[in-house]
Order: C-alpha cells, then sequence, then structure tokens
C-alpha cells in the first residue's frame, strides 16, 4: 500500500512508498532514533531506494550522517544540495582547515557588530544568512550555471576515498570516558577537528568576546559542517551514487529540473553535476538558509494522491517571499494532494501557505518537528480534519507517528497521528 509516514522523532523525516520504492525525506538529529523508528514502522525494510537531506540544519541532517552504519539499510541513491560541493572536497581531506578558517572568520568580524545584535539566535542567523546569500549571489554570477564543463580538471568525489577517514560514530553518552582529556583521545582525528572548533567558542563565549547567541550561531554552522561531510563520506564509503539539485541554477532559470518524472520531481532546483568548488568564505558555504532548503513534488494522479514535501522552504523569494516557486510548476487543480508544513508549520514561512494554496488544494498538512515557537498562527488556523501532526511542543504531547494512505480509494486516508488541539 502506498504510504506516507512522517516518523515519530525529533526534528523531521518523512518515509514515502510509492510505486513499490521508498524515499526517506530528511532524518531527524540522530541516526539512531531515525533507525529505531524506521525498523517499527516498516519493518519488512531493506532498501531505501532514494535518501534525500533538503539541507544542513541539524533537526533535518543529523539523523543522515551514520544511517547505514546503524540501520544496516542498502540506499540506492542520495539527493544531495548542489551547494555542499563548495565545501565537500576540504571537509573529507582536512575539516580542521574548515574549523580554523570558520573560526578566523568569526575573529576578523567586528567586534562592535557583533555585540549590537540582539540577544536572539533568529536575529543573528538572519543577519548572517544574508551576508553569506549576497557573497554567494556575486560568486555566482562571475560565471554560468553550466560552467563546470569548463573546467580543466575533472573533479570527481570518488578520488577522495583514499583520504576518508573512518571515524566511529557512537553517540558520546553511549562512550565510556573519564574525564575530558580522555574523551579527546577517545575522538578520532575528524572528530578532534569538530570539537577543537566547539572548544574555540566556548573560550571566546567565556571571556566575553562573543555573545551566546553569536556562539550558538556559529556552532550551528560547526554542526552543518559534521553533517555534510559525514553524509557525503557515507556515500562515498559505500559506494552509494550522489545526484545534485542545485537551487542557485533553479534561482536564475525559474526552471526546476531533474528528477524522477512523474514520481519525484524537484520544485525549487535544478539537477546537474556538482559545480567545482567555489571561493567562497567559510561563512557563505556552511550558512543554513531556509530559502535555500530544497522542495519535492510526488505528483497526484488519478488513483493516488500526491505529496509536496516543503522542508523549511518558504517556496518564494523576493521581498517578503512574495515570489512563488510553484508558478511554473503545472498541476491539475482538481488532483488532491498531501503537504508538509513549511518549517514546522512556523509563522516565519506564512509565505509558502499563500503559494501553496494559490497553486492548489492540500487535503491534509501534516506537521513533524519544531519547537516551542511552532506551530504558529497561520497553521493553527487550519481547519484540524485538514491536518496532523507528529507532536505537539506548546501542548507536551508524546511523540507519535502520522500516517497518510496515499490510495485514493481508501476511505479513511488518514490512519494515524495526533488529533490536532492547537488553536
Amino acid at each position: 500500500m502506498e504510504k506516507l509516514i512522517a516518523l515519530p522523532i525529533k526534528g523531521e523525516a518523512f518515509l514515502l512508498i510509492r510505486d513499490g520504492k521508498t524515499v526517506l525525506v530528511d532524518g531527524g538529529y540522530n541516526s539512531n532514533d531515525l533507525s529505531r523508528a524506521l525498523k517499527i514502522h516498516a519493518p519488512d525494510l531493506k532498501k531505501i531506494d532514494i535518501v534525500i537531506c533538503t539541507h544542513a540544519d541539524r533537526d533535518h541532517a543529523g539523523g543522515l550522517a551514520s544511517l547505514i552504519d546503524i540501520s544496516g539499510l542498502t540506499v540506492g541513491e542520495f539527493w544531495l544540495p548542489g551547494a555542499w560541493a563548495d565545501s565537500i572536497p576540504e571537509l573529507i581531506e582536512n575539516p580542521s582547515t574548515t574549523m580554523l578558517g570558520l573560526i578566523s572568520e568569526l575573529d576578523r568580524t567586528p567586534q562592535d557588530l557583533l555585540k549590537s545584535l540582539p540577544n536572539d539566535v533568529d536575529a543573528v542567523a538572519h543577519h548572517f544568512e544574508t551576508v553569506a546569500t549576497a557573497e554567494r549571489k556575486e560568486a555566482n554570477s562571475q560565471k554560468p550555471a553550466d560552467d563546470f564543463m569548463e573546467r580543466e580538471v575533472p573533479f570527481s568525489y570518488k578520488t577522495l576515498l583514499e583520504s576518508l577517514v573512518y571515524w566511529d560514530e557512537r553517540p558520546y553518552s553511549d562512550r565510556n570516558y573519564r574525564n575530558y582529556r580522555h574523551y579527546r583521545r577517545l575522538l578520532s582525528r575528524t572528530e578532534r577537528a569538530f570539537e577543537s572548533g566547539r572548544s574555540q567558542l566556548r573560550y571566546r563565549k567565556a571571556k566575553g568576546k562573543i555573545t551566546q547567541s553569536v556562539a550558538n550561531y556559529w556552532l550551528e554552522l560547526i554542526d552543518a559542517a559534521q553533517a555534510i561531510r559525514a553524509i557525503a563520506a557515507q556515500a562515498i564509503r559505500y559506494g552509494v551514487p550522489i545526484r545534485w539539485f542545485d537551487y542557485t541554477a533553479f534561482a536564475k532559470s525559474r526552471s526546476a529540473q531533474g528528477g524522477n518524472a512523474q514520481f519525484l520531481e524537484p520544485l525549487n532546483s535544478v539537477e546537474q553535476p556538482p559545480p567545482p568548488p567555489r571561493k567562497l568564505s567559510y561563512l557563505a558555504q556552511l550558512s543554513p538558509a531556509n530559502e535555500q532548503c530544497l522542495a519535492f513534488l510526488a505528483p497526484a494522479d488519478t488513483t493516488r494522491l500526491g505529496v509536496m514535501f516543503c522542508g523549511d522552504s518558504p517556496l518564494g523569494d523576493g521581498p517578503s517571499y512574495a515570489n512563488s516557486f510553484l508558478t511554473n510548476k503545472i498541476q491539475p487543480q482538481s488532483l488532491p494532494f498531501v503537504a508538509t508544513a513549511p518549517h514546522h508549520g512556523s509563522e516565519n514561512n506564512q509565505p509558502a501557505y499563500r503559494h501553496i494554496s494559490a497553486w492548489g488544494h492540500p487535503l491534509l498538512w501534516v506537521r513533524s518537528g519544531g519547537s516551542v515557537k511552532q506551530p504558529g498562527a497561520t497553521y493553527k488556523a487550519i481547519d484540524p480534519t485538514n491536518r496532523a501532526c507528529t507532536h505537539c511542543p506548546q501542548k507536551g504531547l508524546e511523540l507519535r507517528e502520522a500516517v497518510v494512505h496515499l490510495d485514493r480509494s481508501t476511505l479513511c486516508f488518514r490512519v494515524s497521528s495526533h488529533e490536532c488541539v492547537c488553536r
């Protein structure tokens, strides 16, 4: 039976079963939790045909970092953001260089600017996302989107296999260490590189050189770097093909391309070989921009519901994200579909609801992950019969799977979820 399962784990992870194939979209925070949820809710699963990471935020990417190692499942393909090509080669070969560069960029940032920022992680993130996005646009404007074919030296991620370092992926909490020094000795060279970056941030925070909000944001960048490296290294180690979906190419052409036609198609990216690494700052390479979060559509047809995977994308750009990404995506208005709640139902992504509603009429909004800030007013205004959640941080409900049968002949398509009580 074709169905969508919002897995009951912290963060966001969706399992789509369609045409006899299985797709995992994001993996929550932790590979152990993800593996456990897959065994419970898809006990016969042996292979995931497509694993998608929409972006590098820890609540989406963290659980994919050691998915194969821990679950023992076979993966057919990884679909990853094309922007990762800027950082993966160095992260694979020498993550210490990335950490040194990232911390040095922090030290070069004027302290009066850092200290004048509000003591709010979202505000800090927005400021540095703006800086990083401007830098990306400047770099991308220097060359056409398809100039990767003009490079003198072919670039292949397989050539990085020789320099790949194997490391222990067990959670720190599962390790037996007597003290911090002993803990450091247990870490691999790769883990020590990332821990060194975190230690330097803690030192600067303790000395009053940066605020807690700035430290938090740079810690998010380190988490993103570690997740990007782990997912790419895992693909290389197990020989899993990677398909790259580039948001920047879509932003220029406004035409999404690639994916598997009529099965799973991109909404805001263009599938292409990875572009050569560009000379961007580490901040620009690693800043998690929700605007560039990949979104995909499993199209509806006369026999089954479609599924729109929104991730954290506002599904638009421009002032207040008013320019919809969906205007060039043709969908018969009569065909029903299910949409995942943009950014866990966050009010910051309110424009996405307008874009989706203008494009079609979802039968159900499925919400997963988020914090006590979510869901926002727009999500709460949706009729409770048209929404399903894995949990409610505001009400303290326990995690529970949300299962949606996609066969249109099924009388009850929502078979499991919390009954929405938010108003």
